[in-house]
């Protein structure tokens, strides 16, 4: 049956496969437009508009879902079959091109299957999931790719980017960690964006300067939506360390930090942040 599969999942064109992840996105858009003008039907008193809203925005949901289960089906032939051909003294180029291009919903796979590779393939896949580290049971350790900030002290020293990949910063102040534009601000956020997708089950944040500022981690989930996955404070404040959070378990690869600014006299400063999670499917 794996066979079978793989043999099938090879003679889907790349056209076939991207043309069936643009449907499913468009699907899962569409639903949330829909529920979004129901609620405000449904607000307005246009009850009847409000249900046949509903019910269009759960159709498009269920045929998201159906693109979803088949983009599965593919990618758990297609990817192994892929992986095999990098195998050898000699990479294949080609099937390490269409793994590239295989996108998002591939790095879950590819992250599941990274553990038992070795050499050139190990490579190639360690490149294709950005530089994470992968664990038994597909556990991802992860740096952040991107970042956004609700301030930042300029767009190149102690900006938001300053607190993507690996930590480079030692205790003490450097423009090579972020803080916001305003010492004792207030309430601030750090936005951070990582490669593959997770369910989240800790956060390790590296704090420089006046740790202790973090207040709650939100997760930005695969459907588009925000949901608070911790609150709370940290003891004390003390020199530059790790902030370790358990998280709740949900599924995304984007988290919001929030701080609360004023717990502590000056600019809190922020190094990197180490998402941890098992790679789930886009």
């Amino acid at each position: 049956m794996t066979i079978l599969v793989a043999i099938l999942a090879l003679q889907e064109t790349d056209e076939d496969y991207h043309a069936l992840v643009a449907q499913r996105a468009r699907n899962r858009a569409a639903a949330q437009q829909l529920m979004r003008i129901a609620v405000g039907a449904l607000d307005d008193g246009k009850y009847e508009r409000a249900v046949a809203l509903a019910k269009e925005a759960h159709g498009r949901r269920l045929r998201a879902a159906k693109a979803h289960d088949r983009l599965g089906e593919i990618l758990r032939g297609l990817v192994p079959a892929l992986l095999a051909k990098l195998d050898g003294p000699e990479a294949n180029d080609e099937a390490s091109k269409r793994l590239g291009a295989l996108g998002p919903p591939a790095l879950c796979h590819l992250a599941r299957l990274r553990p038992g590779l070795k050499g050139a393939a190990a490579a190639r896949v360690d490149d294709l999931l950005g530089g994470a580290t992968v664990e038994a049971k597909g556990i991802v350790r992860q740096w952040a790719e991107e970042a956004r900030a609700s301030s930042e002290w300029t767009d190149s020293s102690w900006a938001a980017k300053q607190a993507t990949g690996r930590p480079d910063t030692k205790a003490g102040s450097a423009s090579t960690s972020w803080c916001a534009h305003a010492a004792d601000g207030g309430e601030e956020w750090l936005r951070l964006k990582y490669r593959v997708a997770v369910r989240v089950s800790r956060v390790r944040v590296r704090e420089t300067v006046n740790p202790g500022g973090v207040v709650a981690v939100d997760v930005i989930g695969l459907d588009g939506e925000r949901r608070r996955a911790w609150s709370g404070a940290r003891a004390e404040a003390g020199d530059a360390e790790w902030f370790e959070i358990d998280l709740k378990g949900e599924e995304g690869r984007e988290i919001v930090l929030l701080l609360d600014t004023k717990r502590s006299l000056g600019w809190e400063e922020i190094d990197a942040v180490e998402l941890i999670g098992e790679a789930v499917e886009e």
